[in-house]
């Protein structure tokens, strides 16, 4: 009897095919870009669970629906629950994929959550977003007004408080805000009233980003419209610098604002924070946090204290910060920074072009990275930086020499290369070579698919031979060595002269495995891989065909010696094929197979 499971994108065997697109849609929200997301599959719509669901996921969403981003993602059923199928739970997303479904997640219908998970999006429009300060004595001052759909409303005092101010003025593009006023005190306000319950936790660029009721549900009056009164320094006169070191790219860091330069606290100070002063002094990317004291103390006003930053703003007063000039630190505290004046070179070595041991040059010297914390996103972001389209695996190379550059790495995933990723600052570690990390990344080979289409009758093709086998497969005419097993002609002509590949099990272990692999190769649409096996032989072990994104396993037993077929549905995205066969008990277990082709569209027959 043979078992085919097609694990993903394939209609054998009873599996639900999934289409190239699983269309979805916001309810029940104020406008069209915002709401619950629902997605439709099996001819019915069901939600998505908030576990693990951010920002990533919720641009694709936005995406995929013609908007051109996400502001925000929304859980526990902000939107209210649903009702139905939750469809989709723990989704992880790049953000570069075109369809929700091709992200990764625990499998269609397979969950822990309930509807009071559910949950919404809401989506940047192509409409203008605006802020403005009206009736106020200057132009730092007044009631503040959004502009959204081509008209001017006020923002409700609820909730309002010193964060919200300060993200609305570093907006306009002050430093951030001296006071607020609840209760219209600039005058009342005309038109919608287009924020309410507005929070934000002032790390956000726009107050479109904080958490707030969707943009025109509101419960207030224009008695409660609110107001601002924003430093009138402006974001563009911020100046800083690194003094105290040897040259300009190392340094204890300072601000310039209020007409005195002042220095940063160290509190909470990490390698996000000094990769935007970094960015902003006009150089690349951080290299190192240094130690307390490390430049002397500074003098005059310690400015920023309790920074906190993403690490992709392009200002300081971008990220959030006790109120310019509050603080609870001594100059003893004073934060430097080191800067990457050029970021280093990257290669991977003791491999392959694609895998291999991660080394870092810096000052003309080759150095590893440790693999403490070491995940996919951080390989993720390697293998992108060198060209490759992804990463296949993480593993070891063996161990380098010189310096061990970088440790405790932690990417995102969504990074450009390894330097915008916080690290445990250039040169500090508590690794040996024996932890230096390597990767196996994805080459971006273009490969015609007419390649993966093979007789045997001359050679293998477009086919390698696997390094991680136990041995190679061979190409035959006619029987194989060994009696009572694998077939006696090819599939092709059905003669004893035709050429077929097959696995000769004589004076092999059980479970040895011989592997075949393809290059990588990219699909726009469906098409149907197919292939002829033989299964001649009391002993028979297993064939199985494998993709990298999705596991693709036929598993085989005695079927005498006949010539049967299997199919297996390749939808849209990178592939790369590998046909393993490992041997059963004994020498009675030569597996051949033959005629492998790749068409496009859907798998026409079932498999034999």
């Amino acid at each position: 009897m043979i078992i085919i499971h097609l694990c993903l994108l394939s209609c054998l065997c009873g599996y639900v095919c999934v289409a190239k697109e699983a269309p979805i849609r916001l309810v029940n929200g104020c406008q069209s870009n915002e709401g619950r997301l629902e997605i439709f599959y099996q001819h019915r719509w069901g939600t998505v669970c908030d576990d693990g669901f951010n920002l990533a996921a919720a641009h694709v969403v936005c995406k995929q629906l013609g908007f051109s981003y996400a502001e925000r993602s929304k859980c526990c059923s902000y939107f209210g629950p649903g009702k139905g199928r939750i469809w989709l739970d723990n989704i992880s997303c790049h953000g570069n994929e075109t369809y929700l479904h091709q992200c990764s997640h625990n499998g269609w219908s397979i969950h822990n959550c309930s509807h009071n998970e559910d949950i919404g999006i809401i989506c940047a429009t192509n409409a203008k977003i605006g802020l403005r300060l009206r009736d106020g004595k200057s132009n730092h001052e007044g009631r503040l007004e959004v502009y959204h759909n081509g008209e001017w409303g006020t923002i409700c005092s609820d909730y309002f408080d010193q964060m919200s101010a300060d993200v609305a003025c570093r907006q306009l593009g002050y430093i951030n805000a001296l006071d607020y006023a609840c209760c219209a005190q600039f005058g009342l306000g005309h038109g919608p009233i287009w924020m309410d319950d507005l929070r934000c936790n002032g790390s956000e660029t726009s107050l479109y980003q904080c958490s707030a009721r969707p943009f025109g549900c509101s419960n207030c009056d224009h008695f409660q419209d609110v107001g601002l009164i924003c430093n009138p320094a402006k974001l563009s006169s911020l100046q800083i610098r690194l003094a105290g070191g040897d040259d300009n790219q190392n340094g204890r860091l300072e601000l310039y604002t209020n007409g005195q330069w002042g220095t940063v606290c160290d509190d909470e100070f990490q390698f996000q924070e000094a990769a935007v002063a970094c960015r902003q002094l006009g150089f690349p990317s951080a290299k190192i946090v240094y130690n307390i004291g490390e430049f002397g103390p500074g003098t005059g006003p310690i400015w920023l204290d309790n920074l906190l930053c993403y690490g992709n703003e392009t200002n300081l007063l971008d990220c959030a910060y006790k109120k310019l000039g509050s603080h609870d630190c001594t100059h003893r505290e004073d934060v430097g920074i080191g800067c990457f004046t050029v970021n280093p070179k990257v290669r991977l070595v003791n491999g392959g072009s694609f895998y291999g041991r991660v080394e870092i040059e810096y000052n003309n010297i080759w150095g590893t990275v440790c693999d403490d914390d070491f995940d996919l996103n951080d390989a993720i972001v390697i293998c992108r930086q060198l060209g490759f389209i992804g990463v296949h695996q993480i593993k070891f190379y063996g161990p380098g020499s010189g310096p061990i550059y970088v440790d405790k790495l932690s990417c995102k995933g969504f990074e450009s290369d390894l330097f915008q990723c916080p690290h445990s600052g250039f040169g500090r570690h508590n690794c040996e070579h024996v932890e230096d990390v390597g990767i196996e990344c994805l080459p971006a080979i273009t490969v015609n698919i007419s390649d993966i289409n093979c007789t045997f009758q001359y050679d293998f093709c477009g086919w390698e031979h696997s390094t991680n086998a136990n041995f190679n497969w061979t190409r035959n005419a006619g029987k194989t060595r060994s009696s009572s097993t694998g077939p006696t002609s090819d599939h092709t002509l059905a003669t004893k002269k035709g050429y077929y590949a097959y696995m000769e099990a004589s004076n092999r272990r059980q479970n040895d495995s011989a592997i075949l692999i393809s290059r990588v190769f990219e699909l726009s649409s469906n098409h149907c891989f197919s292939l002829w096996y033989n299964a001649n032989g009391k002993d028979i072990g297993s064939l199985l065909v494998k993709d990298y994104n999705a596991i693709q396993v036929i598993s085989t037993g005695h079927r005498k010696n006949v010539w049967r077929k299997a199919q297996i549905l390749l939808g849209y995205g990178s592939h790369q094929l590998q046909i393993a066969a490992l041997r059963g008990n004994s020498y009675r277990s030569d597996l051949a197979v033959d005629d492998l082709e790749i068409r496009k569209g859907q798998c026409r027959k079932k498999a034999n």
